[in-house]
């Protein structure tokens, strides 16, 4: 099975997240496939963290609908309970900030090969 073909790991469809009259994040569609890294970059206020959120499922989104194939979770406009088992950490610090993306990559590979 090819990463074209095979299952993703999340996908988003749509997906929107109000904060009262403000939008955190509109119109948001993206396909993550099985088994590879991905980067989530934009600018500041893009929406980055709350995508993050709600893919986490610590808030549930106003519009749309994002799954996580892996746990057959499906969330629309609630908070699910998978939240209790998933965490992420933004970590801000004047090391990483001298880092290359390549170099955060290497890392990311290095680290994975350590833990499988």
């Amino acid at each position: 099975m090819t990463a074209a073909t095979a299952t993703p790991a999340l996908w988003a469809e749509g997906l929107g997240k109000r904060y009262g009259k403000v939008w955190g994040l509109r119109d948001c569609s993206l396909t993550i496939p099985a088994g590879r890294i991905v980067g989530l970059v934009g600018a500041n206020g893009a929406g980055k963290t709350t995508l993050l959120n709600l893919a986490a499922g610590m808030l549930g989104p106003t519009t749309g609908s994002i799954c996580l194939q892996q746990l057959g979770v499906r969330m629309v406009s609630t908070i699910h309970p998978v939240s209790r088992y998933w965490t992420f950490q933004l970590i801000e610090s004047a090391v990483f900030a001298a880092l290359t993306i390549l170099l955060v990559v290497l890392t990311v590979r290095w680290i994975r090969r350590r833990i499988s």
